[in-house]
């Protein structure tokens, strides 16, 4: 776990919203009842949270997927300015978060 700066983090969670809309789940359990924790006295959701795993899975998806997801996607271009995001920004900045952990 780690803290992350609030615009990567709204930014994390878009990507991870976006895919779990995009992407069947195993034993169509959702992705909220997975990750959320439980037991014998209470359960209690995930919030706060962008799961790693998911968001790691994205460099495995066809591109077609991919593009779906990234489609309508908002990146920083360094400057404060905003820009649409393209698959290869995606990948990149998976592909770099994958190398952190």
């Amino acid at each position: 776990m780690t803290q992350l700066p609030q615009d990567f983090f709204t930014f994390l969670l878009d990507l991870q919203n976006r895919m779990k809309k995009n992407i069947r789940s195993v034993g169509k359990i959702s992705h909220a009842f997975w990750r959320s924790f439980y037991n014998e006295r209470k359960s209690e959701p995930m919030e706060g949270f962008v799961d790693g795993d998911l968001v790691e899975t994205f460099l495995d998806l066809d591109r077609p997927t991919m593009e779906n997801i990234v489609s309508g996607m908002q990146i920083s271009d360094g400057s404060g300015m905003k820009t649409d995001a393209k698959v290869e920004d995606i990948i990149k900045i998976v592909e770099d978060l994958t190398r952190i952990h």
